[in-house]
């Protein structure tokens, strides 16, 4: 499969979330995605300079929703292909959204003595290393989650599929 041809396979399957995927046309479509998401984000940039910040990512921010169902679609045929469900995906994203949810609301905790005696005379210099240590630690324990759902998510996408029919259909490099 090359690059125009995994594009057009995943728009045709836009919201198909059943059948298997290769990792050519997973990689050639993630390819795309990106490729479209910088060039968009540069186009952004411009308009948003040339209108003095009134129009900031709206090309993006669009072309981002876009492909958003095809991206989960295509997504889920490529676990299928190497005989996991679809849901895998929804894990990883709850558990790395958990993990931030709860930094923020770590920071919020450590801050929040800071922020009840806080008076307009007050600098951030009032802060201690004891009350931002949780903050800390809660943001380099959310990078490193995050590092590691990274890493399991390409491993798995990037593995050779099952060779011939599998519970989600029939091998898609036989056909």
């Amino acid at each position: 499969m090359n690059f125009t041809r995994a594009i057009t396979t995943c728009l045709r399957k836009y919201v198909v979330f059943s059948g298997r995927a290769t990792r050519a046309e997973f990689w050639w479509w993630m390819l795309a995605v990106t490729i479209g998401s910088v060039v968009l984000s540069i186009v952004d940039a411009v308009i948003s300079a040339a209108t003095g910040g009134k129009f900031e990512e709206v090309l993006s921010t669009i072309f981002s929703l876009a492909v958003l169902l095809p991206n989960l679609a295509v997504t889920s045929r490529r676990l299928h292909d190497i005989g996991k469900s679809g849901w895998w995906q929804l894990a990883w994203i709850l558990v790395v959204s958990g993990v931030w949810a709860t930094l923020v609301v770590v920071v919020i905790l450590s801050l929040r003595q800071f922020f009840v005696n806080w008076t307009p005379d007050e600098t951030l210099g009032s802060l201690t290393f004891a009350s931002i240590l949780p903050a800390i630690l809660g943001l380099i324990f959310a990078v490193l989650v995050t590092i590691v759902m990274i890493v399991w998510g390409i491993i798995w996408l990037a593995r050779q599929g099952e060779t011939g029919p599998n519970r989600y259909g029939p091998d898609p490099r036989a056909t």
